[in-house]
């Protein structure tokens, strides 16, 4: 599993460097903070879009010939980029390069979510995430202070590579059992089992998490800055911040669903909410550290809840590719939507942004959480879709046993 969640990180690699890639384009390109975002947005939309493909073209082509025809437009996209430096040629190679990194991801994310247990392996993808990413953060300052935002793209290229040596390893298969009466016709039954009401609200709350936590990642930056802190400091407090958020990803595979969904995606959205009203007004490095350290840990413990449950809903994988769509499409909104939120040099009004999504993710996905653990703790073998909401349909599911068995 580890060898393809490698294999799909280059689709995400835009995000774990976001901080460090929207300030470089802002002080080596001299970009505007709204055209830096857009531009960060425009290959955030891009991965979207790549998984969208991914989605519809599953059943036609192998995940191994779509993960190479990804690194492929990936890399002509990334190597271009190195020589443009304008706003809207510079927005549309990057589009281009989220399209070819969004495919490789997509096939990553379909494989783990047949797996036995999916949120280990999602787990998996926010350690990879958080650790490369600090690592990245920690070094990229110096680097980019000699060639400027280019070393970046070059970044991405060597990641594009890694992929491509990797791949193969899509084509190994553990896959879990699908409980289904009929073999032959085994997904059309899934099809039908699947309802839009609960598949909606978790497109829903993984879109709201993603634009509420990639936002503020993107201009977390900007607001070390304005406290004001050294660059230098700020390169290595980032780091560090990913950092943090290895063991939040590590908790997901320690501990699985043993206390259901709800309760820990209520944990997570509850930290990440502490830790944007920990940014209001803050003027010092450690509540800083603090709050940032607090976010990141929630960012990777709470998605890959989410994620399992869109896994639980369509065992075949297809609403688990769309819903890291949807993810995607959150993410790169972000960027752009805190742009025009944020006044000049204050953050205040981004951070309760962050807030209310936070909010909105917490209302949307409790139904389909608590319908998704109650199956569980039953071991009913249908799906977990027919359970919601299951406190409204229980008299309705006996009344229905009982006349069948008269």
């Amino acid at each position: 599993m580890l060898l393809v969640v490698i294999t799909g990180f280059v689709g995400v690699a835009p995000l774990a460097v976001l901080p460090a890639w929207v300030g470089g384009m802002m002080d080596h390109l001299g970009l505007s903070e709204q055209q830096a975002g857009v531009i960060a947005s425009a290959n955030l939309f891009g991965s979207a879009i790549g998984m969208l493909i991914v989605a519809g073209l599953l059943k036609h082509f192998s995940l191994l010939r779509l993960a190479i025809m990804g690194v492929g437009l990936e890399v002509v996209a990334d190597l271009a980029s190195l020589f443009f430096d304008a706003a809207l040629q510079l927005g549309c190679l990057r589009f281009a390069a989220g399209i070819g990194g969004g495919v490789v991801t997509a096939t990553a994310i379909s494989w783990i979510a047949q797996q036995p247990n999916p949120e280990r392996g999602y787990g998996l993808f926010m350690m990879l995430q958080f650790g490369v990413g600090a690592l990245i953060l920690a070094v990229l300052p110096h680097f980019m202070a000699v060639n400027g935002v280019n070393v970046i793209y070059l970044v991405f290229i060597a990641f594009a590579f890694l992929s491509l040596v990797l791949s193969p390893a899509l084509k190994c298969s553990l896959k879990r059992k699908i409980h289904q009466g009929n073999d032959n016709d085994g997904i059309e039954v899934a099809a039908e089992k699947i309802k839009l009401l609960p598949v909606g609200l978790s497109f829903v709350a993984v879109g709201l998490f993603e634009a509420a936590n990639a936002g503020v990642w993107a201009y977390i930056e900007r607001v070390g800055l304005a406290i004001p802190l050294p660059r230098d400091t700020l390169g290595m407090i980032l780091a560090i911040a990913s950092l943090v958020g290895i063991p939040g990803a590590l908790a997901v595979v320690w501990l699985g669903i043993r206390r259901g969904r709800f309760l820990p995606i209520a944990a997570g959205l509850s930290c990440g909410m502490l830790s944007l009203l920990l940014l209001l007004g803050v003027d010092d490095l450690l509540l800083y550290m603090v709050a940032i350290m607090a976010l990141s840990a929630s960012w990777s413990f709470t998605l890959p809840y989410l994620q399992g449950i869109q896994a639980q809903l369509d065992p075949q994988g297809r609403i688990a590719v769309l819903g890291y769509f949807v993810v995607m499409v959150g993410v790169a909104l972000g960027p752009a939507l805190y742009g025009g939120v944020v006044g000049s040099g204050d953050y205040s009004n981004a951070m309760w942004l962050g807030v209310l999504l936070l909010v909105g993710c917490l209302i949307a996905i409790a139904p389909v959480a608590i319908a998704t653990d109650q199956v569980s703790d039953r071991k009913q073998a249908e799906s977990p879709t027919e359970q919601l909401p299951r406190v409204v349909t229980k008299s309705r599911h006996r009344l229905k046993k009982l006349l069948t068995g008269i």
